[in-house]
């Protein structure tokens, strides 16, 4: 193995994939699902966290919650999260990741996947 190119590995805790089908989304600042949604879009959804679109930029450490609903899921999944980071997008939007405090568990992975 050459040593001078280490190999790259991937240090996410978890599999990101693309939301299967349409995906309703809805995120809130705070933990009382107050106030209005400023999530767009879904790019991506792990075990432990979403990439999302929104419509306003959210600081790095603001606790929201997170409503997600797929085409075929039994119920809405709603989880409280953590911004990680938070950036501006080209389109005018904002790209933030969110971790969030409790894990999806396999089904609802698998349905919003």
């Amino acid at each position: 193995m050459n040593e001078a190119h280490p190999r790259k590995t991937n240090g996410r805790n978890s599999l990101r994939r693309r939301p299967r089908g349409k995906i309703k989304i809805v995120c809130q600042r705070g933990s009382l699902d107050l106030g209005r949604n400023l999530a767009l879009s879904v790019l991506d959804i792990s075990e432990t966290g979403v990439r999302l679109i929104l419509r306003e930029p959210l600081r790095t450490g603001q606790e929201v919650s997170i409503t997600l609903e797929g085409a075929g899921s039994a119920r809405p999944v709603k989880r409280l999260g953590k911004v990680v980071w938070s950036v501006p997008s080209t389109d005018g939007g904002h790209c933030a990741g969110i971790n969030l405090e409790k894990r999806l568990d396999y089904r609802q992975f698998q349905e919003l996947t």
